[in-house]
């Protein structure tokens, strides 16, 4: 098709000057206005004049604009709200972007002006069910819940709109770039950019544009042009989130400062059991100098690791992101409740003196002086209170911990953070290995500090030598507070399932291993018959996939069940038995340190036994077996509870699902950070606008998102308890019925009753189901513990059958009640599969190794009875091994979720 004629609007004013042209000479005449002399990027030392093509088509745009702008303004207006909708989430029109085109349209006052002028409680239009936010709000939650290109949103914008008659307030509907602002997505404020040097990583000062560094000189700015230079987009960069303002943000909800308030709740200040990461050191020490019984005040646990983001290259992101260490278990590594830092991203790793340079100022800033928060209801004060936080300690994988800690690689000598242990080098295989040895503690070496590791720095960087493991300084002493020898703990997921762990399965089903006393690969069939046929409950979100053919693909939850509750049973009588109570030393061990309420002497155990597990592994594998990973398991995972608490506490778990959130997020190969922001910043945005939605129906569709949000057909029973799904009436009461109440209520059989029969409850933060639950066929969800009111020490296990709502129609009491089948004692332990003689030989007492599993066994004939919901303590991981017969273990915790 042939194009008309060009650059017409220059011969006749009449005509309207193109869309793209006006922005581009609106900008050039902006440029003219304040142009100085400056140099060309790209040939360092050559200076250039002002008599450039640019300032010819400045000069031309100054004469030309004032006369054809107001004609274009007056017959474009409703064209420039057409603009071209962005293809893809990188594209991003925020006047914060700095990798935004310039002549991207962004007229913030004239938006603001259009959104102060319309009331966002009308309605959409006149006798509509919605407001105008409540549109915007299921608008955006349809994006953030589906994870939406902008393209698929835009065109639901589109189609919403010719759906409505004409007249209406549709200005978020006019393009996609006016819902985001009238959502407030872009030009957020919170998010502060900082430019690195492409070629050093090198931070740039606020006015430079070439490398400070003499020997690189690397340009700031992308392109070799005035036009591309004036753009301003930097090569390379990462994203520093105002903390300060989202705490202001978490204060601001009515519910946040009740339950900051759960540290001063908590049992965990009474006693010596270790309950929470109040009863570690490092909490303990901020509670006594008085800074975190403020009740204002707070501690953040912070987390920072990589993850890929794309298949064909290098490209990863970092995010430094923290929970809050006050707030209860079950919300605490929420995704709402997590603060995030900021985010580096790159084909190499982090630069941490650059990264942490401006993050740590903030940090000190906000121990020092904090930030004015919203009082709670009923406060009592003139001035605002003012919120004050620290961080408290920080878990990440190896690899992360050699980074902010400035230590050679984790393999290398003296590669261990939390001591000096050089390790020694053997042979392994056509290589060598560095290996760490279980030594006695009194011989152990040194263990790092904040003094130790400065003076070291200090050295190694006069020297240029690595100095017993210390290779450079590290940006986390500048943290005033911070001992980054001891504030950074051992993460045990990746120490514990999926490096001792996934070592340990390699050894037993490697081929390389065939002619070793270890090797249980021959014994396929019958390992994946017992593995497979597990029936884990919901609370294990992935079903067990074969051990041999799938356990290369295995994820760290996966590993993480197989550790603590399927190995005792699936392991028995194939894997020899000094290799067996070897495994069950390290998964006994792990599982007391995970559990809720764990005395000193359960840890003072548990310590024992991965000091022998440790000390084992090169007399029964060999001296490779003896990495990193086992070093930190047998000498400083303990040394890890007594500072911050159980290993639940200080878990990534959260934290790596939050990695692999954040790369769903991206749509595109550019401005991945600003993709990541603006989505993560959009998902904490809806809880502001929460508040404005009032329509019911829009309430019940947005709590409908959450599976765990109460929902239509949820009926409350008491207090944390809830019946979920339909409650159906019974018009005949059977006699096996009426002989389980009567167990409970005396003389019911005699009283006038009406039954109600339904099969699913969600009690404590958690779903529990029953057997006539038709639709759970691969887990059993129902096998539970439970205690009555007279007698709690004293648990039952029980499998239950069906849930009743009981009317005494002549009394009016109402009982909810568990219709169960007691899981009485019996069947051998799978401990007894070993002689006697064996544990002997290890120094282990099974008893005290063992007593968290429970032989159960169905009774030979149904008995049935009533209990009330309330005794309901927890669900068990029931693992069948014979028809009728199995074993029971409970959760060591509730909080650490996949």
């Amino acid at each position: 098709m042939k194009r008309g004629a060009y650059k017409t609007w220059r011969e006749d004013p009449s005509k309207p000057i193109p869309k793209s042209t006006y922005y581009q000479l609106k900008k050039a005449r902006n440029t003219a206005a304040s142009k100085q002399s400056s140099c060309v990027p790209g040939q360092l030392g050559n200076t250039c004049t002002p008599s450039t093509v640019e300032d010819k088509v400045a000069a031309k745009a100054t004469s030309t604009l004032p006369n054809t702008s107001m004609m274009f303004e007056s017959r474009q207006a409703d064209m420039c709200i057409e603009m071209d909708l962005p293809k893809s989430r990188h594209y991003c029109r925020d006047e914060d972007d700095p990798c935004a085109t310039e002549d991207t349209p962004v007229d913030d006052d004239w938006f603001s002006e259009i959104r102060e002028s319309v009331d966002m409680s009308k309605p959409l239009y006149p006798g509509a069910k919605i407001s105008l936010a409540e549109s915007v709000v299921l608008l955006m939650e349809h994006s953030l819940t589906y994870n939406t290109t902008y393209e698929s949103l835009g065109n639901v914008i589109n189609i919403l709109r010719l759906h409505l008659p004409d007249g209406v307030h549709v200005q978020h509907l006019k393009s996609l770039y006016f819902l985001k602002k009238a959502f407030n997505m872009g030009g957020d404020n919170l998010v502060i950019t900082h430019h690195t040097c492409e070629r050093c990583l090198r931070l740039f000062e606020d006015k430079e544009e070439f490398c400070g560094n003499e020997l690189c000189k690397h340009p700031r700015y992308k392109g070799n042009s005035q036009k591309d230079w004036d753009k301003k987009r930097p090569r390379s960069y990462f994203i520093e989130l105002d903390v300060g303002k989202q705490l202001q943000e978490l204060f601001d909800e009515p519910e946040f400062f009740d339950l900051m308030q759960h540290r001063f709740r908590s049992p965990s200040d009474s006693g010596q059991n270790n309950r929470d990461i109040y009863d570690g050191k490092l909490y303990k020490r901020w509670m006594e100098n008085g800074f975190l019984q403020h009740q204002f005040n707070c501690s953040f646990l912070w987390h920072f690791d990589g993850a890929r983001v794309f298949k064909s290259s290098g490209a990863e992101i970092w995010p430094l992101q923290s929970v809050i260490n006050e707030l209860p278990p079950n919300v605490r590594f929420s995704r709402k409740y997590t603060v995030l830092f900021g985010l580096w991203f790159g084909t190499r790793k982090p630069c941490m003196s650059s990264f942490m340079k401006p993050l740590c100022k903030t940090i000190n800033s906000l121990y020092t002086e904090g930030v004015p928060v919203r009082p709670p209801v009923g406060y009592i004060g003139i001035a605002r209170p003012i919120c004050r936080a620290v961080l408290l300690a920080g878990t990440m994988d190896l690899l992360a911990m050699c980074l902010t800690k400035g230590l050679t690689q984790f393999n290398g000598e003296c590669g261990c953070g939390q001591c000096e242990q050089p390790g020694n080098v053997v042979k392994k295989g056509k290589g060598h290995v560095r290996i760490y040895r279980s030594t006695p503690i009194a011989a152990s070496s040194a263990m790092r500090s904040k003094e130790r590791m400065l003076a070291q720095a200090s050295e190694a960087i006069k020297t240029n030598k690595v100095i017993n493991g210390v290779r450079t300084y590290s940006m986390v002493n500048e943290i005033v507070y911070a001992d980054v020898g001891v504030d950074i703990v051992i993460d045990w997921l990746h120490g514990v399932c999926l490096g001792e762990f996934g070592k340990l399965t390699k050894y037993w089903f490697a081929d390389k291993y065939k002619s070793e006393p270890f090797y249980i690969g021959n014994h396929q069939r019958e390992l994946d018959r017992r593995h497979l046929g597990y029936k884990p409950p919901d609370t294990i979100t992935r079903t067990p996939r074969s051990v041999i053919d799938e356990r290369k693909h295995y994820k760290a939850s996966e590993s993480r069940a197989f550790l603590l509750f399927f190995g005792y049973d699936e392991l028995q009588g194939i894997l020899p038995n000094d290799y067996y109570v070897h495994y069950c030393m390290l998964a006994s061990a792990v599982y007391i340190l995970l559990q809720v309420d764990t005395t000193e002497e359960q840890i003072l155990l548990a310590g024992d036994l991965l000091y022998q597990y440790h000390a084992l592994l090169e007399q029964y594998y060999e001296p490779g077996a003896c990495t990193m990973n086992a070093h930190n398991t047998g000498r400083h995972l303990v040394e890890t509870v007594k500072l911050a608490g159980p290993l639940w506490t200080t878990s990534t778990f959260s934290f790596e699902s939050n990695c692999g959130a954040y790369v769903r997020l991206i749509h595109g190969t550019q401005n991945v950070p600003l993709q990541i922001v603006s989505s993560v910043r959009a998902m904490q945005r809806m809880k502001k606008w929460a508040h404005i939605v009032s329509n019911e129906d829009v309430i019940k569709h947005l709590k409908g998102r959450n599976s765990k949000q109460i929902q239509s057909n949820w009926t409350w029973l008491f207090p944390r308890c809830y019946q979920v799904g339909p409650c159906v009436p019974m018009r005949k009461v059977s006699v096996e019925l009426l002989q389980a109440l009567e167990l409970y209520i005396s003389g019911i059989s005699k009283l006038k009753l009406q039954v109600w029969r339904f099969h699913k409850i969600f009690l404590q933060h958690q779903f529990v189901f029953s057997a006539e639950s038709g639709r759970v066929h691969k887990r059993i969800s129902y096998v539970v513990d439970y205690a009555s009111e007279s007698n709690p020490d004293v648990k039952a296990v029980a499998a239950i059958q069906y849930y009743v709502t009981v009317k005494v129609v002549d009394q009016g009491h109402w009982y909810h009640l568990a219709v169960v089948q007691d899981l009485v004692g019996g069947g051998p332990h799978p401990f007894d599969s070993v002689p006697t003689q064996v544990w002997k030989d290890h120094m282990v007492n099974r008893e005290l190794l063992g007593r968290h599993i429970r032989p159960v066994q169905l009774q030979q004939r149904r008995f049935l009875k009533a209990i009330p919901i309330e005794w309901i303590k927890q669900k068990l991981v029931y693992l069948e091994s014979q028809k009728n017969r199995g074993m029971v273990i409970p959760f060591p915790n509730l909080w650490e979720h996949d």
